[in-house]
Parts: structure tokens; sequence; C-alpha cells
């Protein structure tokens, strides 16, 4: 977990992931304001649905890789390498920064007066 926190490029990938979550919520919002017959777009909301589907996929992708390294080793219930824990963590650590960044945008969306 300490290796994938420690590398930059899931910094990035995360910060990119963010990035595409920004434009999905707040490029409709600007638009709505010049299109007078387009539905009222809430981007809080969005910004925190999307927060959930980075973290879901983040846990999901990370489980489904370990789910897969066990069925090929058969090892079921006993305790995996530390490589591969850490190869697990890699895969997900940008879904999880993307995640909170995405979240805590969504929370002071909410609150601020835009």
């Amino acid at each position: 977990m300490k290796k994938a926190f420690t590398s930059w490029i899931y910094y990035v990938i995360g910060g990119a992931l963010f990035l595409l979550a920004s434009l999905i919520a707040i490029v409709p919002d600007i638009v709505d304001n010049f299109v007078p017959t387009m539905e009222e777009w809430k981007s809080e909301y969005i910004f925190l649905f999307i927060g959930i589907i980075y973290l879901l996929v983040g846990f999901v992708w990370q489980d489904l890789f370990k789910a897969k390294i066990r069925h090929s080793t058969k090892n079921w219930d006993g305790p995996l390498s530390t490589d591969i824990v850490d190869r697990a963590w890699a895969r997900c650590t940008a879904f999880y920064i993307a995640s909170v960044l995405s979240i805590l945008a969504g929370i002071v969306f909410t609150f601020a007066i835009i």
C-alpha cells in the first residue's frame, strides 16, 4: 500500500480521472446557463455519484485481480505475497484518489453558492 501512494504516476492518473469527472459535472452546468430549454443540472450530485462510482471501480478491480491470482494458484484462504498485494493496490490507488477528490468537490459544490 505504501508503494502505491509514494509513486507520482498514480497521483497524475487520479488527477486525470478527477478532471474527467469535472468535465462531466461542470460543462453541462455551464451550458445550462446559455440554453433555455435544457433541464436543471446539479453538478454536486454528479460529483458525488462519480466519486462513489470511482470508489466501487477501484475496489472491484483490485478484488478481481486478487481473485484471479487466488484462482490460478489455488490459494483460497491463505495470505497473498506482498508483491501481489502491492500490485493490487497499484491498480486501485488512482481510482481512490479520484474518488476522494470527486467527493470533496461534491461537498464543496453543495455548500458553495455559485
